[in-house]
């Protein structure tokens, strides 16, 4: 029987967090809504000139229907924020309030510590450039598979900006540490302190999904697979007792899908990229559809074989444990 109560858990129960759920889980929404807003302060103020020429410009925002017109602005607003480097960077970057967010509530609110989030001195760094190896051949194998089975073609771009490339590697370490810290340092392992840990584990990556519900080509398949990814972030901070493995997954996993290969990240951003990889294939369930290749089967058959590997290492670690 493997054991999914880490040490992080049992700091985590000593807590000042309520014990109910469902408290917890309005809790969880607040800090989440609060870093959210802030987050999205900067990058809306960049934003809002483009955005606000681009409705003056469109025949549909002026002389439609209000219901056409909010159509015409969800859209333009998508293209606006989507469609800059300086804003999408901007976005990435400020992702740091988010994690901060959630750190000062379980800091001062919770009353408990870093370590309890999984941020842990010991191996940080191992554990960190780990989670970089894996989380490339992970998304390598998710990106490269469709290429050999001919549901992808790839080449090589020659006008990418090795700078920009940069700057946003910098935006997705911070980005992928964000969410790790939100969804699984902070909620999971809140609710692994003081409820079941399978209900932490599934709640945190339903709700690390549902997070995703306003990105373009957004459906059920994509967010099976966000819930796939999130399970096996949290079985990989369980397996490992800290949060840094994940971290580095999550920001090389969307780092390489788009700056070297070229593909949409969960449907939001496509970027300067090294590579291209285009669909040939017409079956979204082949090719992601809109989403891009994280709603695809190839990541479905990643995801899940990685949950087994880790699996199976939790049961050897811990039987070698009482031997």
């Amino acid at each position: 029987m493997i054991s999914f109560r880490p040490k992080m858990f049992e700091e985590s129960a000593e807590s000042k967090a309520p014990k109910g759920f469902w408290l917890n889980f309005l809790i969880f929404i607040l800090v989440f809504l609060i870093g959210a807003l802030l987050e999205s302060i900067i990058p809306s103020i960049l934003a809002i000139r483009e955005l606000v020429t681009a409705l003056m410009e469109s025949d549909t925002f002026v002389n439609g229907s209000l219901e056409q017109r909010m159509q015409e602005s969800m859209q333009l607003t998508t293209e606006v924020m989507l469609g800059n480097n300086t804003i999408m960077i901007s976005s990435l970057l400020c992702t740091v309030f988010a994690t901060l967010t959630a750190i000062i509530y379980c800091r001062f609110i919770e009353k408990r510590s870093l370590g309890s989030m999984g941020f842990r001195a010991r191996k940080a760094g191992k554990h960190y450039l780990q989670g970089v190896a894996v989380g490339f051949i992970m998304i390598s194998l998710v990106s490269l598979l469709p290429v050999i089975f001919g549901v992808r073609s790839l080449k090589v771009v020659s006008d990418f900006n090795i700078g920009t490339i940069g700057i946003y590697l910098c935006g997705f370490l911070l980005q992928g540490m964000s969410e790790e810290t939100i969804c699984r340092g902070y909620f999971m392992n809140t609710l692994g302190g003081k409820s079941n840990p399978a209900v932490a584990i599934a709640a945190s990556s339903i709700m690390f999904g549902i997070a995703h519900g306003m990105n373009p080509g957004f459906g059920w398949f994509p967010l099976f697979n966000l819930v796939l990814f999130g399970v096996f972030a949290a079985v990989y901070i369980i397996a490992f007792d800290d949060i840094w493995g994940a971290c580095a997954i999550h920001s090389i996993w969307n780092f390489a899908q788009g700056n070297i290969y070229g593909l949409s990240v969960s449907g939001a951003y496509k970027v300067d990229s090294f590579l291209q990889a285009d669909p040939v294939s017409t079956e979204p369930l082949l090719t992601g559809g809109d989403f891009g290749v994280e709603g695809s089967i190839f990541t479905t058959i990643v995801l899940a074989a990685g949950i087994i590997v880790l699996l199976i290492k939790m049961k050897r670690d811990q039987s070698g444990a009482k031997a």
